[in-house]
């Protein structure tokens, strides 16, 4: 498979460039691994980053789409997201995972250093829609209407962190 490190950015040709950013929409992977180094960022209209087969995503950056309907992370075959010290996922949904179950890794590695997933509207922090796994460490924080949904299957969430709504809607949930 293909694995891409980024400690920059990728101009919006969508290809890799020199410039230390990827802008585009969106940045496409298959079965692929994907590192995005502190300072990275990739940033789309409709996704940040579309993971049609399952897919391993690692953040340091910022990895963002439209905050109004897009999806900053969209796996369509399940996949493993990591947004490490200092990560940023933002988006109408900051993560979903469909077609398998998927596991979201959300940490801090250093004191004071958050790690945040965030929905920036009434959506999802993160969707997992086959269940999956769940682990946010004492530096992250989750956030969206509802901030973690796990749609149906098996689900397992360990966290020392913060989830929590970003609205006062009626329907809002942390964990739905």
């Amino acid at each position: 498979g293909l694995t891409l490190t980024n400690a920059g950015a990728v101009g919006a040709t969508g290809t890799l460039g020199n410039a230390g950013a990827i802008d585009g929409n969106p940045l496409m992977l298959s079965g692929a691994s994907f590192t995005s180094l502190s300072g990275g960022l990739v940033t789309g209209t409709a996704y940040g980053v579309l993971a049609r087969g399952a897919s391993t995503l690692v953040n340091d950056g910022s990895l963002a789409a439209n905050t109004v309907s897009g999806e900053a992370v969209s796996c369509g075959k399940g996949g493993v997201v990591s947004n490490r010290s200092g990560g940023s996922i933002t988006g109408s949904t900051g993560i979903l995972v469909v077609g398998a179950a998927g596991a979201v890794f959300n940490s801090g590695a250093s004191a004071g250093v958050l790690a945040s997933i965030a929905s920036t509207c009434a959506s999802y922090g993160i969707f997992l829609g086959l269940g999956g796994y769940l682990s946010n460490a004492s530096t992250g924080t989750i956030s969206g209407s509802q901030a973690v949904n796990f749609h149906s299957g098996a689900a397992t969430v360990m966290n020392a962190g913060s989830i929590g709504t970003s609205t006062s809607l009626a329907n809002s949930d942390a964990i739905y």
